[in-house]
């Protein structure tokens, strides 16, 4: 029961980010004139880059997992106006814009299909700072034993304790005009405890350019 549970999740997440990563190379395709309102009013950015995988652990007993590479692709909608601001901060904060991505691990590891909000602030002189969170979906190990120390199990393998997860974002990044920007990205996921008394996390860092449809 438990390996046809584990096929489901990770067929469900590999068409994921199939999807997402398809979507991500038609929208970054075009390189017409931006529109104000984004690409058909829908679309406001594409982030795309290369992070490291299960960075981080202060357990000095290390994953297989650890320091792999993974290949992150996101898209960000246009701004969802909740309400209006006189003052910046809380303009941002009424305006979150929804965001869809994926990290898919090259060495076969656990993949991550997610979807959440965002909301970004800008810090003058180019830089901003983006904060996002949501839900994340995994395939990688659950609720399997662990070893005698505690800390993973016998594979060597995160205990993540539930396929889907929570997900914390920020984004800190320089915007050469416009249109493209460069940032430096980190994120983690976990149950909180919440879900499963299985929880190891995982951590990610890594640099993402943007392509904007202002």
């Amino acid at each position: 029961m438990a390996f046809r549970e584990d096929v489901v999740v990770r067929s469900t997440v590999s068409v994921f980010c199939a999807v997402v990563g398809a979507l991500a190379l038609v929208f970054g395709s075009f390189a017409g004139p931006a529109s104000a309102d984004g690409l058909g009013g829908i679309i406001s950015e594409v982030r795309g880059g290369v992070l490291v995988h299960d960075v981080g652990r202060d357990n000095p007993t290390k994953t297989k997992e650890e320091n792999t590479i993974d290949i992150n692709g996101e898209i960000l909608s246009v701004p969802l106006k909740v309400s209006t601001s006189d003052i910046p901060f809380i303009q941002s904060m009424l305006a979150p814009r929804v965001a869809i991505g994926f990290s898919a691990n090259t060495a076969g590891w656990t993949n991550n299909g997610y979807g959440g909000l965002s909301w970004e602030w800008l810090l003058g002189a180019g830089f901003f700072f983006d904060f996002a969170f949501g839900m994340d979906l995994n395939d990688g190990q659950l609720k399997a034993a662990r070893t005698s120390t505690g800390a993973f199990e016998i594979d060597g393998r995160p205990n993540l304790g539930s396929s889907v997860l929570f997900r914390e974002a920020v984004d800190i990044g320089y915007r050469f005009d416009p249109i493209n920007s460069l940032s430096a990205y980190a994120a983690h996921i976990s149950n909180a405890g919440w879900i499963a008394p299985q929880n190891d996390g995982m951590n990610f860092l890594g640099v993402r350019y943007g392509f904007r449809f202002n």
